[in-house]
């Protein structure tokens, strides 16, 4: 008579390899959905910076001679598209007298997922950066 533990070999091992293929899967997504986040972040951090350094551009000699503050527009946006593209994004920035907004696109390929079909995204980060004149912590 053949012992009924014969019969079960084995089935811890596939016990376990499934188990192991369940917890793959899991640190995948995670990886992945970090992942996701990250390139959403960067995609909203490079905009914020570039509209930041196209917002310095300031026309000084309106500054010099007491007049309002004024966004130099070719400086703005030429400091501007410099940063998006220094950071690897593609973008665009678009300039008024006293702002500047930015967009910027962050294409991103998951690590784990893209091996199974699951393709290439593209985030959108914008951004807006506005030029304040303050005296005595007053807006003017």
């Amino acid at each position: 008579m053949r012992s009924r533990s014969r019969d079960e070999r084995g089935s811890v091992t596939l016990f376990y390899v499934m188990g192991a293929i369940g917890m793959i899967v899991i640190l995948g997504l995670a990886l992945d959905l970090s992942g996701m986040v990250f390139a959403k972040q960067r995609a909203y951090d490079v905009a914020a910076q570039a509209a930041r350094a196209g917002a310095e551009a300031v026309q000084t000699d309106s500054i010099m001679t007491g007049q309002q503050l004024v966004i130099d527009s070719g400086k703005a946006s030429a400091a501007a598209s410099t940063y998006i593209a220094g950071s690897g994004m593609t973008g665009s920035v678009s300039v008024t007298a006293t702002s500047v907004d930015v967009t910027t696109r962050y294409a991103w390929t998951p690590q784990i997922l893209g091996q199974f079909g699951i393709g290439a995204h593209e985030f959108e980060g914008h951004a807006s950066a506005r030029l304040v004149r303050a005296v005595q912590g007053t807006e003017r």
